[in-house]
């Protein structure tokens, strides 16, 4: 099976089905498919061939629904990149993939001129606004024209299920933009384990408030699609009342969210909504904090709550059962169907349980590498047991309880050194989060002359009278001496990712506020042995 043959089959068995829901505007799987034949036509038409990239710049929309399963349906490549991609970025990503094509909006084509005249390789440009509108003028083909001019029948393209399917762009790993390479293979196995863990069907109406450019985000409206569900967008994130609001008014069943909206969600009167209809939550992009997962399952106990792991190396990965909630609220669980996880520690044994030591994930959902890199490549990407096959060394830490549950310890780009130790800032945080007065927190390396770096608490007040010395003796009762910050500070939000994650380089850039100083201090998680280059 091919990606955008979700699609396709979906289209074929209920033709009339809503397949979207975005703002007062339905679409049904039926009006979805004619439209990604009648773009995939006219990118063939265009000279676009199998293989060649098409970036894709446009919000979380139909439009860009349409735009990925047409780009598919045409045998490329699609390129998704988060609408408030800056000119230079594009630019810099347009040449590193040589794309051919671009489809967007206003955003998209402002920079369309220079990107003409600067790329070797981009030779059209495809405007999601309508015909009169005046940024449309630069672009060569308007989704209106492509939809009146295209034949609407199937489009059949040679392909194999080897063939790639996305490059997802990610600077979580150098700090620069990276294209991970996704093959239809890897994407339709990610997309089949979601669904089988969260026990997607038809029946399902799922809300999607992260942006597709983001592996999180993407694979919502790819298992909603394998599997002929409904998929509302709301293009609302962070406005907790009226993703609420969205939920009651379209009967969803399934919500995908990140931390940080949680912990949003959690101080608002949910009792004030209809959430009947809720099945399940699911949060993944980061770790879910045990309080805020356990305090979901009180106020709403008939929903199943699902914490999951995965980058967009691998897609999906790891999974808690709701069932396992109560009893392991800090773990992440067990690799979702077809995958196979482990750790490892420097010297390539596996350490046991309580031992932290580098996840390592097998599987068909495993990625190919990152897009004309073969160094960085080479680092996490690495041959497995058998002929051709490829495994994910993450480079994140985590330990296994004696069950085999995962809990998650460290992603390596966070960890701290400091006095010659790595300092792993997550586990710091989860403790900080277990103050009721912390709304979130974050855990950074600041410069220090002598330790190298030392740690930096960062918090968002749920309550005003909170203060560092509370903060500071809460973390003495509960961690060893050495693992209590240096430095506390209060601020009225933290940096985010467009995807909901905390930017944490955005924090360690910021000027270090003087606080209350602690004598140096270096960190092992709490119950978790030391290990070498940990």
């Amino acid at each position: 099976m091919l990606v955008h043959d979700f699609l396709s089959a979906s289209a074929a068995r209920t033709p009339t089905s809503t397949a979207l829901v975005c703002g007062k505007r339905r679409a049904s799987y039926a009006e979805i498919d004619r439209k990604a034949n009648q773009l995939a036509r006219a990118l063939v038409a265009a000279g676009v061939g199998r293989g060649q990239r098409v970036v894709i710049q446009e919000r979380n929309s139909i439009s860009a629904v349409i735009a990925i399963f047409g780009v598919l349906k045409a045998g490329a490549v699609a390129v998704p990149l988060h609408p408030a991609t800056r000119a230079r970025k594009l630019a810099i990503i347009v040449h590193d993939c040589a794309a051919v094509a671009l489809i967007g909006g206003s955003a998209a084509l402002r920079g369309a001129g220079s990107l003409f005249s600067g790329s070797a390789t981009l030779r059209v440009v495809v405007s999601t606004l309508g015909d009169d509108d005046p940024a449309a003028q630069c672009a060569d083909l308007t989704f209106e024209r492509v939809f009146r001019a295209y034949d609407d029948s199937d489009v059949r393209v040679p392909l194999t299920d080897s063939d790639l399917a996305f490059l997802i762009y990610t600077s979580e790993r150098s700090g620069d933009p990276k294209g991970v390479v996704c093959g239809h293979e890897n994407v339709v196995a990610a997309a089949d384990a979601t669904a089988a863990q969260l026990e997607i069907t038809a029946r399902d109406i799922v809300i999607n408030v992260v942006a597709f450019c983001f592996d999180y985000g993407l694979y919502q409206l790819l298992t909603a699609f394998r599997c002929g569900a409904t998929l509302v967008i709301q293009d609302a994130f962070g406005q907790a009342a009226a993703i609420l609001r969205a939920i009651e008014r379209e009967r969803v069943t399934g919500f995908p969210l990140v931390p940080p909206l949680l912990s949003v969600l959690l101080e608002l009167d949910l009792h004030a909504f209809d959430l009947g209809s809720l099945r399940y939550i699911v949060s993944s992009a980061a770790p879910l904090p045990a309080g805020h997962s356990l305090a979901l399952r009180h106020r709403l106990p008939h929903v199943k709550v699902y914490s999951m792991y995965g980058t967009a190396e691998c897609g999906p990965a790891l999974c808690l059962p709701p069932e396992k909630l109560q009893h392991r609220p800090g773990s992440v669980g067990i690799p979702v169907p077809g995958t196979e996880a482990w750790l490892e520690s420097d010297d390539g044994t596996r350490p046991p349980a309580g031992v932290a030591g580098e996840l390592v994930i097998r599987g068909a959902n495993v990625m190919r590498g990152y897009w004309a890199d073969a160094a960085l490549s080479s680092r996490f990407f690495r041959p497995g047991p058998t002929p051709g096959e490829i495994q994910l060394h993450t480079g994140d830490l985590f330990c296994q309880d004696e069950q085999g549950m995962f809990h998650f310890v460290a992603r390596a780009a966070d960890t701290i050194a400091s006095a010659a130790v790595n300092v792993a800032p997550r586990e710091i945080e989860a403790i900080i989060n277990e103050l009721s007065a912390v709304r979130e927190c974050a855990v950074v390396g600041v410069p220090d002359p002598v330790r190298g770096q030392a740690i930096k608490a960062c918090l968002v007040r749920g309550d005003p009278a909170l203060t560092d010395l509370q903060v500071l003796r809460h973390c003495r009762t509960q961690l060893e001496s050495f693992n209590v910050p240096r430095f506390v500070e209060f601020v009225e939000s933290l940096p985010k990712h467009p995807g909901g994650a905390i930017d944490r380089r955005g924090l360690t850039s910021a000027r270090v506020a003087a606080s209350t100083a602690l004598p140096p201090r270096v960190l092992f998680p709490a119950g978790v042995k030391a290990r070498r280059g940990f």
